[in-house]
């Protein structure tokens, strides 16, 4: 019963545990791949002049912009290269909280605070960094932080809740989203790198995308319900796995439809698999003491 009870409480936590090897593998690949063109985002040859970037800059923390243009010793690359590394590291248990904590920082200098070049999956990129440093379970095996790391999981429970549910409800304003167009044009944006195209004569098909848009706007809505037991999870992980499955195919957002599918499976497959979500305290837990004459 005791071998149980711990075996329980560190499937739990198994999410938050693989959630910050996803982010930096998924990471360490998108600078790879936007690395030729760093020197056109940023340092004394980019697109957009420092001075002028100045003031379009929203974001609060230090621009990469701006020190590459007081500071053009520096090269982006190498910064760039340090950025990849501390990705690589968070791979590794014991540098996990050390390398997510300065990778908050360069990652805000490098996409959040340059309005231009960022979009919605950087910042969601930084709030899982921001759970990793918190509530990373590391090799502490107390039940007080076992039960401060499940905090982490609920925290990556409710952002993606939130961001489902609220992403549907605006969608659900406005009648692109009720006649198609809004996942017509989803799907049609100019120079995407989409892997599967819809031709253009399915746009007589107006039936098709508006069950397609009304399932999209569904799925996000009813995420919540995620908490409310296996069953439930099961629907609501496999569908949002297939929606983001779609984005990726269809549209071309491959870095953000791995990030949430890897999301997606920390907070809803690892940690409760066999597990419901209504977590309850256990012995080991009531008693800390325990824990230790149990290893």
């Amino acid at each position: 019963m005791m071998k149980h009870t711990k075996n329980h409480t560190t499937m739990l936590l198994r999410g938050l545990q693989y959630l910050p090897i996803g982010i930096g593998l998924l990471l360490a690949v998108e600078m790879m791949r936007i690395w030729p063109d760093l020197p056109y985002y940023y340092g004394a040859d980019a697109v957009i002049d420092a001075a002028i970037a100045a003031h379009w800059r929203t974001g609060v923390g230090w621009s990469l912009s701006e020190v590459l243009f007081h500071f053009p010793q520096l090269s982006v690359q190498l910064i760039a290269l340090l950025y990849i590394t501390l990705c690589l590291l968070l791979c590794w248990p014991p540098t996990v909280r050390a390398s997510a904590f300065v990778l908050l920082f360069i990652h805000q200098a490098f996409f959040l605070s340059e309005t231009s070049w960022s979009y919605g999956v950087d910042y969601l990129a930084q709030t899982g960094l921001f759970i990793s440093v918190l509530f990373y379970p590391g090799s502490d095996k107390t039940a007080a932080h076992h039960r401060w790391s499940l905090m982490g999981i609920r925290l990556l429970q409710c952002q993606l809740v939130v961001v489902y549910f609220f992403g549907g409800l605006g969608k659900l304003f406005g009648e692109s989203w009720w006649n198609g167009t809004g996942i017509w044009k989803a799907i049609h944006q100019p120079f995407s790198g989409e892997l599967l195209s819809a031709p253009t004569f399915m746009g007589s098909w107006p039936y098709l995308w508006m069950v397609a848009g009304l399932l999209t706007v569904l799925i996000e809505l009813l995420h919540p319900i995620a908490w409310l037991g296996k069953r439930y999870r099961h629907f609501i992980l496999y569908t949002t796995i297939a929606l983001h499955m779609g984005i990726g195919l269809f549209i071309g957002l491959y870095h953000f439809a791995a990030l949430m599918i890897w999301y997606n499976l920390c907070a809803w497959y690892y940690p409760y698999k066999h597990t419901t979500t209504t977590y309850k305290r256990t012995p080991l837990e009531d008693n800390p003491k325990r824990v230790t004459s149990t290893t």
